[in-house]
């Protein structure tokens, strides 16, 4: 039996020793955006891209590290390795190139690299050495014992008295930052300009074996450590020349080439995708791709229209890299939420492509849906349940029917750190504030760890300082392995994200790049004046078309929109035609019997939780049917359900005259009033009821009043009575007034 495989780091890029220049004095941290004049602009054109030559295989690097683009180095500055200092407050960057053996990093004037940053940063906070042909990173700066804040790494947390070193590689991201969500970032690139490969396969699985199994538990052939994969998810079994993969009964299933299927004889070059993980058979081995770290999204002249034509897509094409914090603004009406939505597929663009690591999305929904997490802007939890509660029925929901209790247990304690809210675990969810319960909502997502995040207006409601808070949580999941969209309106910490998407109306790319660059591209001095330059206004009602246009014809366009795509797998992707979304059942997950089981208990603990609410259910039909009675009591009497009663009511009988029309056919008669000689009487029901069954005249005034139905050229007596016997009787009330009127007409 074939061991199980294994995942490999790439190694760091040697890096040959440069001739240094003489070490400079230390610097502040400053940056002022430069301002910009804008060409003018001529008509938008539709991107074509031309397919890069140098483009490696797409899955082929390391998990460490920026997987996005080429990133270009200043001139005078290539073969050097430099560090770059970014704020999400001051919304700047500065680049200092690493041209000492030591270089130590701190708020102190003493230091090499010096961060003003209002107390976030140490004095000395972290220490920069060359030892042979990398530099390491160390903290907490070895003269000192501890840090304030300490570092973040990858979205993991290291504490201020915690030893950590590591040798740095290009893309290497840290930061530093406090509860209130202020981060400084520290990016090192490594000074080759070559272009970070994207995805490391696990090393090949050989083939050979009669049998191999995948799954999620220690003893498969082939363990895929992740919680959206069964313990035991497929069989790989030998027959002929090849193998046929065989479901075992797993949750979230198996599909080969994008098709579900339980039993399939695979060929060369099929592709099975198992939770994030994708498998590609070649004949002896099997690659293996683990992307659920790694969702790369291109967007390719997306286009859609609202009713009487308006419209709401207009040719948007950008690139969405692995591990990225994208936000997209624009004012009301934009087309923001339809952009999201045409990006997770909910409402699909009409045309355009969408592309997830190279595939088309839409024609890949169900493969992918299980990699998506979607967080709306109201709350998705709840109340009435305690924190801990709401993840453990979402897990059971959610998750493989194999999860232990056990497994469960850690895993709602790895998303509770991750939203950090573990010291809130038992606090009911009404209990907590606006920002702590869209936590729990984000938390909910997590539990199947999405590769891909959308959030509709996560920070809507929230003050100013919760605002950051939940963007620095954000922030931390990108860090994490997480791709993150999200839309929104507020804009004071959009710098903690790494693109912002600027929409304008008839939803017409404005910007897309770095934050801290859109000021100066705009040559705004803050994001609302943005807003407000994009808006059409009665001397110029063409802005958001001009917008569109100056922004395909800079430099930015050609740095964050085309240059990416062309190095990606847009760049070999057909562009051009109506996206063809593949119209799939979505498979159904766990057991229904089971499901309905866990709803029950789950409604039985609401009830629980919520004593008043439970009380007043229980109360609710009595407290109805009591006041039903006490109306029918005031308005009729007592007495009215006693054995001997019918009815107790007081109709009005009136005395009528009816005339009919002399020109009627004969057997039929056409009345043309009813006169009641202005006098009425009132009778109890009980006389009406005996007249009609013991009284001679009330027989015959019953068989007479029966409808009639007309059957050819004949009118027939119908046999079902008239309700209306109950209440209407023609003439007085008394015999001897009803001896002395004529007979009715038949």
């Amino acid at each position: 039996m074939n061991p199980p495989a294994q995942q490999y780091a790439a190694k760091p890029t040697p890096i040959p020793p440069p001739q240094y220049p003489m070490a400079q004095s230390a610097q502040q941290y400053a940056v002022t955006p430069p301002q910009q004049q804008y060409p003018v602009a001529p008509p938008a054109q539709q991107y074509q891209p031309v397919p890069s030559q140098q483009y490696p295989a797409y899955h082929t690097a390391g998990l460490a590290g920026r997987p996005d683009e080429t990133q270009i180095a200043e001139a005078g500055t290539t073969g050097v390795p430099s560090i770059e200092v970014s704020s999400n407050i001051f919304g700047s960057k500065q680049s200092y190139p690493l041209t000492k053996n030591v270089i130590t990093i701190g708020r102190d004037a003493s230091n090499d690299i010096v961060i003003r940053d209002g107390g976030i940063v140490s004095n000395q906070h972290i220490q920069i050495s060359r030892e042979g042909n990398q530099f390491v990173l160390i903290h907490p700066h070895p003269d000192k014992p501890r840090t304030l804040n300490g570092l973040l790494y990858q979205g993991r947390k290291i504490r201020g008295d915690e030893p950590f070193r590591h040798a740095l590689v290009r893309g290497d991201m840290f930061r530093i930052g406090d509860e209130n969500g202020t981060l400084i970032t520290l990016a090192y690139n490594d000074g080759t300009g070559t272009q970070q490969e994207m995805l490391a396969p696990v090393q090949p699985i050989r083939l050979g074996a009669p049998e191999l199994t995948i799954g999620r538990a220690p003893g498969n052939t082939v363990v895929l450590n992740h919680p959206q994969v069964s313990a035991h998810h497929a069989r790989l079994v030998r027959e002929g020349g090849t193998y046929r993969i065989l479901d075992m009964n797993s949750t979230n299933h198996v599909y080969v080439n994008s098709e579900l299927t339980t039993s399939h004889l695979l060929k060369l070059g099929d592709e099975i995708r198992i939770g994030p993980y994708k498998l590609v058979y070649e004949t002896t081995e099997l690659k293996q791709y683990d992307e659920s770290n790694f969702i790369r999204i291109d967007a390719l002249n997306l286009k859609k229209t609202g009713n009487n034509n308006v419209t709401l897509l207009n040719n948007l094409t950008f690139s969405i890299p692995p591990r990225k914090f994208v936000a997209l603004v624009g004012g009301s009406g934009a087309g923001k939420s339809t952009l999201m939505d045409a990006l997770n597929g909910l409402r699909p663009a009409q045309d355009g492509k969408v592309l997830y690591n190279g595939q088309d999305y839409y024609r890949n929904l169900a493969a992918f849906s299980t990699q998506l997490g979607y967080v709306p802007q109201d709350d998705i939890v709840h109340r009435d349940l305690t924190v801990e509660r709401a993840l453990y029925y979402a897990a059971k929901l959610r998750l493989p029917n194999d999860f232990t209790a056990a497994q469960i247990n850690q895993r709602i304690n790895e998303v509770l750190e991750d939203v950090e809210l573990t010291a809130r675990r038992k606090l009911l969810i009404k209990k907590l504030s606006g920002g702590q319960r869209k936590r729990v909502s984000i938390a909910l997502e997590l539990l199947a760890n999405p590769s891909v995040f959308f959030l509709d207006e996560p920070t809507s409601g929230l003050d100013p300082g919760l605002d950051r808070k939940m963007m620095f949580l954000l922030r931390k999941l990108a860090d994490k392995g997480h791709t993150i969209v999200l839309v929104t309106h507020a804009t004071n910490n959009i710098n903690s994200c790494d693109y912002v998407c600027f929409l304008c109306q008839g939803g017409r790319l404005a910007y897309f790049g770095p934050p801290e660059e859109a000021k100066a591209y705009f040559g705004k001095t803050d994001f609302a004046e943005i807003y407000s330059s994009l808006e059409p206004t009665e001397e110029n009602r063409n802005i958001p078309e001009e917008a569109e246009s100056r922004f395909k014809v800079s430099k930015e366009y050609q740095e964050y929109v085309v240059a990416p795509l062309r190095s990606g797998p847009a760049g070999m992707a057909g562009l051009n035609g109506q996206p063809k979304v593949q119209q799939v059942k979505r498979p159904k997950r766990g057991n229904p019997l089971s499901q309905f089981i866990l709803l029950f208990q789950r409604q039985i603990e609401l009830f629980r939780n919520n004593t008043s609410n439970l009380v007043l259910l229980f109360l609710q039909a009595p407290l109805i049917g009591l006041l039903l009675i006490l109306l029918v009591r005031a308005e009729v009497g007592t007495g009215i359900f006693d054995s001997n009663k019918i009815v107790q009511c007081a109709p009005q009988i009136f005395q009528t005259t009816i005339a009919t029309n002399p020109a009627a056919p004969a057997g039929s008669s056409q009345p043309l009033g009813i006169d009641t000689h202005g006098k009425t009487d009132s009778v109890d029901c009980n006389r009406i009821v005996t007249f009609l069954k013991t009284d001679t005249n009330g027989k015959a005034t019953e068989k007479r009043m029966l409808p009639r139905k007309r059957t050819g050229t004949t009118t027939q007596l119908s046999t079902k009575p008239c309700r209306i016997l109950l209440f209407l009787v023609e003439g007085p009330s008394t015999p001897k007034e009803r001896s002395s009127l004529p007979p009715l007409s038949q």
